[in-house]
Parts: structure tokens; C-alpha cells; sequence
């Protein structure tokens, strides 16, 4: 599944990069939506964003985030081995994000839309700097790092488990951004 997902998203990028000449962030009222693979220690997933301008420098919008893990073998304080359940809700998390966009405050180029933002999520709450590259006027590339600071919800029935994967994570997502308007 995650091989599909990449070789999906790679040939989009090369299929509907003909036309460069697009801006990776257009202000007031851009609205994109953004697919992407995400890493989070050794668990893949992806996630989905909606992102819309409300200024030349300010956007926000939502996410919806899934990870892709198996129930683990875990060996408790007494040395008895059993797998654990983990749960639909301890993969995925739903957030809101407020972001701070710079190509415009410093004179870079249009194609290129480096920002900061926080993000507020049913699972923790964290910041991220990330960057987008306009391959043409509907689809630009992205990468975003985000470093979560604090729990928010943990389902704590399993001592020997941390079921929260976005807490006090560094992890990166990388994907592609489609302009709605």
C-alpha cells in the first residue's frame, strides 16, 4: 500500500509539472489540499490537509492523520509475551493548524513558499516548518517537519505501551498540494 501510494504521487508530480510558472502560496483565499506520506519514528501513514488564505502571509485549515501500524509483541515486567490491540483512535489524529507563510515578507521566489505553524489536534499539540515548491498553477510538492510538544489524549489501559505516536514525536511528511480555485 505505502509503495502505491508513493508511485502514485511521484507520477502525478511529473505528469502535471509542465506548466511552472505558478505561485506555491497565492494569499487571500488560496485553498489547497495536501496528500502526503508521513513518518513518525519507524510507522508510516498518511495524511490529508486542507489549507486556505486568509491573508498574504496567514493561512490555516485542518488535518486528518492515519498510521499504518501492526499490534506489537510486547513482553510485560514478568517476562510474559502477548500482542497488543491497538485501537483505530491510537491511529489517527485530527487537528487544526495555523500557518505563517514568508515567500512574499522575503522577496522570494513565487514557485517556492517557505512557512511555520502550530498545530492543535486531538492528540498533542506541536509546531512545524515546512516548505512547498509550485511545480505548475495546480500542483506543488511539499515537505513538513513537526515536532510535537505535549499530550493532549493518551488511552493509557497498557503500562508496558504508549498508545500516543504524535506526542513529543519529531516526524516528517512529504506530498503533493492541489489548488482548489
Amino acid at each position: 500500500m505505502k509503495k502505491i501510494i508513493t508511485t502514485l504521487l511521484f507520477i502525478s508530480i511529473f505528469l502535471f509539472s509542465k506548466n511552472a510558472n505558478a505561485q506555491a502560496y497565492d494569499g487571500d483565499n488560496d485553498s489547497q489540499i495536501l496528500l502526503g506520506y508521513v513518518r513518525i519514528k519507524n510507522i508510516s501513514g498518511i495524511e490529508l490537509q486542507s489549507d486556505k488564505g486568509v491573508g498574504d502571509v496567514v493561512s490555516f485549515g485542518g488535518k486528518i492523520t492515519y498510521l499504518f501500524i501492526e499490534n506489537p509483541e510486547i513482553i510485560d515486567n514478568s517476562g510474559y509475551k502477548y500482542t497488543y490491540e491497538i485501537k483505530t483512535i491510537d491511529k489517527l489524529n485530527i487537528g487544526v493548524f495555523l500557518r505563517l507563510h514568508f515567500s512574499e515578507t522575503f522577496k522570494l521566489s513565487e514557485k517556492f513558499d517557505p512557512f511555520l505553524g502550530l498545530d492543535l489536534s486531538l492528540k498533542s499539540f506541536s509546531a512545524h516548518a515546512g516548505a512547498k515548491y509550485s511545480l505548475n498553477e495546480n500542483f506543488s510538492v511539499y515537505g513538513i517537519l513537526t515536532n510535537g510538544f505535549g499530550a493532549l489524549y493518551s488511552r493509557n489501559d497498557n503500562a508496558d505501551y504508549n498508545t500516543n505516536f504524535f506526542s513529543k514525536q519529531l516526524y516528517f511528511s512529504i506530498g503533493l498540494a492541489i489548488r482548489l480555485d
